[in-house]
């Protein structure tokens, strides 16, 4: 693959990333190897609302730009609406971004980097909704690489060093840990029983199951439409079980999951 070549270091990059949850935590290498490489560069961040928490105060990331992505539903006759996402695309011209990377590959986020007016704006070549026409230039990863991989390529293909793959999350928010409803165990593992399509859920019955065999206690988590998944799991679990479903802001899910002996998912 070839390697764009760069007149000089860019001054400031734009991330598009706004989701999900995964595919963010997998983009950390990404954002690892360009703050490497390009150590005195600003790098700004487009977050989805309800996941800024995932990366705020985090030290490789200047700005975060927070994005509501339902406001892109209610476009049609919502004056309102349009006016916030004009307001929007002004600011981000404003900013004068010399690199733009889009590794969502989506047409929303594709307008994102077209409205930055930047010079160099970088996507997928399998990007999806038509997006790469957006971009000034595209990289082919393949559909069949790893999500770390995949966002490696647009890096290599800035000049970046990939060779030294690192999750840089240093942020502790152990504080935020008082604000659960029950005293954390001292060993313990972390169930995650739900998932967004059907066909990656296990049978909530079997958590229960594996959860009665464990010699820690078990803690649920999820979302506030996992509750009745939850409660399967604890009827089978002989007791083993906790919820925190529901109960969890994503920076108290980020420590209940880092002080786990292990996770099941």
């Amino acid at each position: 693959m070839d390697v764009l070549k760069l007149k000089k270091p860019p001054r400031k990059i734009l991330v598009i990333k706004p989701s999900s949850l995964g595919d963010v935590v997998h983009s950390l290498p990404f954002l690892n190897a360009l703050r490497d490489s390009f150590p005195r560069a600003e790098i700004h961040w487009i977050i989805a609302k309800g996941l800024e928490g995932l990366l705020e105060g985090h030290p490789m990331i200047n700005k975060l730009w927070i994005i509501n992505k339902d406001d892109w539903k209610r476009v049609k006759g919502a004056g309102t609406t349009i006016k916030e996402l004009r307001s929007l695309f002004k600011s981000l011209k404003a900013e004068k971004y010399d690199i733009v990377m889009d590794l969502q590959g989506l047409l929303r986020s594709g307008i994102l980097a077209k409205a930055t007016g930047a010079p160099v704006r970088i996507g997928f070549k399998e990007a999806r909704e038509g997006s790469r026409i957006f971009y000034t230039h595209t990289v082919k990863a393949g559909k069949d690489v790893h999500a770390v991989d995949r966002y490696l390529e647009i890096a290599k293909f800035i000049g970046c060093d990939i060779s030294d793959i690192k999750f840089p999350f240093p942020l502790s928010f152990k504080s935020q840990l008082s604000t659960l409803n029950f005293q954390l165990p001292e060993r313990y593992a972390v169930i995650v029983p739900g998932a967004r399509w059907q066909t990656k859920r296990w049978f909530p019955e079997r958590f229960g199951q594996l959860s009665s065999m464990m010699q820690v206690k078990s803690i649920i988590v999820g979302g506030e439409s996992d509750a009745d998944i939850a409660s399967i799991v604890i009827r089978n679990s002989d007791g083993n079980a906790i919820s925190a479903v529901g109960k969890t802001t994503l920076k108290v899910l980020i420590e209940v999951i880092r002080n786990a002996r292990f996770v099941v998912t």
